[in-house]
């Protein structure tokens, strides 16, 4: 329900209306958010699409993940377009106990990876 949440907050069966979804999101996009920040030493200096892209990637794979990942150790040591072209390589999923490129993970980190290196906000 509502692109995917789980957990406490969800009941099973329940109706949830697109104001309901808002909230139960609002929260976890503000907590991958709060994540990012915490973890990219030079966050000030990235643009909003750029943020947004990293912060897409604490709420779909976990500030674990990115805490030991090639893409923040880049980012943090100032080679944001070496960082940005990491995203396409997060594109893998189990399935039936094997690791396998997903279709879906490899569009988000192509995107990811576009939004990052291609787009800026208008100064």
């Amino acid at each position: 329900m509502c692109n995917g949440i789980t957990g406490p907050d969800v009941v099973a069966g329940r109706w949830y209306s697109p104001s309901d979804c808002y909230y139960l999101e609002r929260g976890r996009y503000l907590a991958a958010e709060r994540e990012a920040r915490s973890l990219f030493t030079r966050w000030p200096s990235y643009d909003p699409f750029v943020q947004g892209q990293f912060i897409d990637f604490v709420h779909n794979k976990g500030a674990a993940n990115l805490s030991t990942s090639t893409l923040l150790r880049m980012a943090n040591a100032g080679d944001l377009a070496g960082a940005c072209r990491e995203n396409p390589r997060w594109n893998r999923g189990t399935v039936a106990g094997v690791s396998t490129v997903l279709p879906g993970l490899q569009l988000r980190g192509d995107a990811n990876a576009e939004i990052c290196l291609e787009w800026r906000a208008a100064s």
